[in-house]
């Protein structure tokens, strides 16, 4: 890796712009932008699995390609919401392996562990503080929220709002709204393909609202994610892969079984349960805000089983944001 390379140069946007014209022109414009950068995080996944990221360990690595690849493959095709065709897969790796080695991040086609852990540094976008008790400080309206990161001074302070104030900003010019539209309706689709969850576009059909039954996610009365849950989640991490691209918030719901008490802390354990897998499988959390609801607005009536299950659900609303419109 060269040391006179800027590392900082290194972001998600610049890595699309130099992507994308050198894929293959019959698919230049079949992938969305988080689509290509998902492939990116996933190369990220493989070099973690195979300890490049040690500091420990200064010893150069030979990158096996096409080991790489397959690992792509293979990830993809446990991400049930993923759609990408078999063919472009390589295309699109070894793009992202071009980019690399254009910001100098590989010398004949070896890997220095400890300077390629610098680079990963300024890469990742979740290294977000832990949760302190100033969170619990933040309950609005009977609903739980969780301090993020703070965001730029000129841009609302999104866990200072309640869920219906999030809903209704930014406010889009109409030229926006249009390009929102299109946008949502094609990630709607796309998360849509997984049938474990129900996708509904609200507000002029600018926001997605995507909603998992808390029964894929959690064992009854439990708050640790069931392993099945990952492949669920999983089909939102492309949401979150660029800041400011979306605001996302998450919404946990419960029946009405408890008494108030365990019914916000149960779901208030959850919500940060699925935050925190975001965060740590590589989702971008700074404009996340969770929300515990307890049993306080149910979508059906309490006194059916079937009720019950419909109402233990977590709703996650994904809303336009600055970065769509950047372009």
């Amino acid at each position: 890796m060269s040391q006179d390379n800027d590392f900082f140069s290194f972001d998600d946007d610049k890595a699309v712009e130099f992507i994308r014209p050198r894929l293959p022109q019959e698919i230049q414009d079949k992938y969305s932008d988080n689509e290509i950068i998902y492939i990116g995080d996933i190369v990220y996944d493989y070099y973690e699995q195979k300890g490049f990221f040690e500091e420990n360990n200064n010893d150069e690595v030979d990158l096996d390609v096409d080991e790489l690849i397959e690992f792509v493959r293979k990830s993809l095709k446990k991400d049930s919401g993923a759609e990408y065709a078999d063919e472009d897969i390589e295309f699109l790796v070894r793009g992202e392996l071009d980019y690399e080695e254009y910001l100098g991040m590989w010398e004949a086609e070896q890997m220095n562990r400890s300077n390629l852990l610098i680079a990963l540094i300024f890469t990742l976008c979740y290294a977000i503080a832990p949760i302190g008790a100033s969170a619990q400080d933040s309950w609005i309206d009977k609903l739980f929220g969780k301090k993020t990161q703070a965001a730029p001074t000129e841009h609302p302070e999104l866990t200072e709002l309640t869920v219906d104030e999030n809903l209704l900003i930014p406010e889009l010019t109409d030229k926006q709204a249009i390009q929102a539209r299109k946008i949502q309706k094609k990630e709607a689709d796309r998360i849509e393909a997984n049938r474990n969850i129900a996708v509904e576009l609200i507000r002029d059909d600018e926001v997605i609202q995507a909603t998992i039954p808390a029964s894929l996610l959690f064992a009854p009365n439990e708050t640790s994610l069931l392993d099945s849950s990952d492949a669920i989640l999983r089909t939102l991490l492309p949401c979150l892969r660029t800041p400011d691209y979306y605001h996302v918030l998450l919404v946990m719901h419960s029946d009405n079984t408890g008494n108030e008490e365990y019914n916000y802390a149960i779901t208030t354990e959850r919500v940060f349960a699925i935050y925190d897998w975001f965060e740590s499988n590589g989702g971008c959390v700074e404009y996340v805000v969770p929300y515990a609801a307890g049993a306080f607005e149910p979508i059906k009536p309490n006194n059916t089983v079937a009720g019950r299950n419909a109402n233990r659900r977590l709703e996650v609303y994904i809303i336009p944001a600055e970065q769509m419109f950047t372009k």
